[in-house]
């Protein structure tokens, strides 16, 4: 096993598979860039509603997986509508 810049390379086989630490860094990236985004377009209230519903304060952090993945659709629901996406509420492409 060969690991570099986050990748990682299994046997003879050329192509890179993710780890699971660039994967968790790319999605924390994202959620800050949403967070950002709605800021800068009036709802940071809205957006740090959801994130203190999740983590009420920065050192309780027992929440789910499952909760950090709705925490995430509400934001994203919200970057669409900010957007003016009308697709519907967004589905989790995180997994």
């Amino acid at each position: 096993t060969v690991r570099s810049c986050g990748f990682v390379a299994v046997g003879t086989d050329p192509i890179p598979i993710e780890s699971m630490r660039l994967k968790l860094i790319r999605d924390g990236y994202e959620d800050y860039e949403y967070l950002t985004y709605l800021g800068h377009h009036g709802l940071r209230a809205q957006a740090l509603a959801i994130v203190k519903g999740l983590f009420p304060a920065m050192y309780r952090t027992a929440a789910t997986d499952a909760q950090v993945q709705d925490a995430h659709l509400q934001l994203a629901n919200l970057v669409a509508a900010v957007a003016g996406e009308d697709h519907g509420p967004l589905r989790s492409s995180r997994g």
